[in-house]
């Protein structure tokens, strides 16, 4: 769908270089970090706080062989997540102050994560390619967190270019080379990660979008040629069509209503590509997820993504409603767990004021537990 209607002559047509493309305010743009309200700058510039002279947490060998030696991921990701958060703090903080304060540490965080083996969480080290407790350096893939990892420093070179060039240019160099190494020359080059869905068509989920959104940052922030940008971001809509391709007419999503952001909603946020055309290319991609949904039922969707549910809750209830079953039978097996009792009963809530029928010019909401449900 979107792959027919965007052609690379077309894409070509309206994507603009990189130097163009000026999403948000750098750093540079002294007004515009200046007019934010007050107490937004005074809680951004005190998160960063936390993380000046801050002991960056190591990342050993053995905490990532822990996965696969008895199943934990946590004793590798805390710290992991740990480090990506605070550089993320501390390049707004250096965006609203502006006063070079956060720079030694925000370099600090950009090389930590830069010398990292992989991006790829020890969950996902199967990626790699023959099964081993270790990432391979030499082939890099790309997982949910690779992207982020990828996404994350993009967005720092963006917006802080000038700033980490003042002190050493080969701090934005190095982003630029991991940046190229470990994501945009993996994604341009294969077809085989699963997520894809390119090179087979096996089930699609939340991972497309989440995983192309990414992709598309860095490529747009950091990709010099051309000629590869609208590779990839033609690759990126032929990607999103099959995520969408997996999709049951009411928009439904298998996964569940925390997922919605990490797939139903990424589309949108991967829609912001181009300058002429972005609210083109916007209303096309997102029109097969949210902007056929009425703006109560967009509320609805809001309401159930910050209510807690576990992830991935959707599919019990959904396969329910495809097979015919009581719309509770699938939660009988999984009785033991305390929270699908207060998602059973959330549910059955849901049910019960929906109705069984939409209002006439109503779509279904995209993000119900895969139940019908309507505002």
């Amino acid at each position: 769908m979107l792959a027919d209607r965007f052609v690379i002559p077309q894409v070509a047509d309206v994507l603009i270089c990189r130097e163009g493309y000026r999403p948000f305010p750098t750093a540079d743009s002294r007004r515009e970090w200046q007019a934010l309200p007050a107490d937004l700058r005074q809680a951004r510039i005190a998160a960063g706080e936390k993380y000046r002279g801050w002991q960056w947490p190591a990342l050993v060998a053995a905490r990532y062989m822990d996965y696969s030696r008895d199943g934990d991921r946590s004793r590798y990701e805390a710290p992991y997540f740990a480090r990506r958060s605070a550089l993320a703090e501390l390049v707004l903080a250096e965006c609203v102050e502006g006063a070079g304060r956060f720079i030694d540490e925000v370099i600090n965080g950009i090389w930590q994560i830069c010398e990292e083996t992989s991006w790829v969480v020890p969950a996902h080290n199967h990626m790699h390619g023959a099964p081993d407790p270790l990432p391979d350096a030499a082939r890099p893939a790309i997982d949910l967190f690779a992207g982020e990892t990828a996404g994350l420093l993009a967005w720092a070179h963006y917006l802080l270019r000038n700033q980490l060039d003042a002190v050493s240019a080969r701090v934005s160099a190095r982003i630029r080379y991991e940046v190229k190494r470990r994501l945009l020359d993996p994604f341009l080059e294969r077809d085989d990660l699963w997520w894809m869905g390119l090179a087979n068509r096996s089930r699609i989920n939340n991972w497309n979008p989440w995983c192309s959104s990414n992709c598309l940052s860095a490529l747009l922030l950091l990709e010099d040629d051309p000629d590869r940008r609208v590779a990839g971001v033609a690759k990126i809509l032929r990607i999103l069509d099959r995520f969408l391709d997996a999709y049951l007419p009411d928009g439904g999503c298998d996964e569940g209503p925390t997922y919605w952001t990490r797939a139903g909603a990424s589309p949108s946020t991967t829609s912001r590509s181009s300058r002429r055309s972005a609210a083109t290319l916007c209303v096309r991609i997102s029109a097969a997820t949210t902007s056929s949904t009425s703006p109560t039922a967009r509320r609805k969707c809001t309401s159930l993504h910050t209510s807690s549910i576990p992830m991935g809750s959707g599919s019990a209830i959904h396969s329910c409603r495809r097979s015919g079953r009581s719309p509770t039978a699938g939660f009988r097996a999984r009785k033991r767990r305390p929270q699908w009792a207060r998602l059973r009963a959330r549910c059955l809530r849901s049910l019960a004021t929906s109705g069984s029928q939409p209002p006439r010019r109503t779509r279904p909401c995209c993000v119900t537990y895969g139940l019908t449900a309507y505002r």
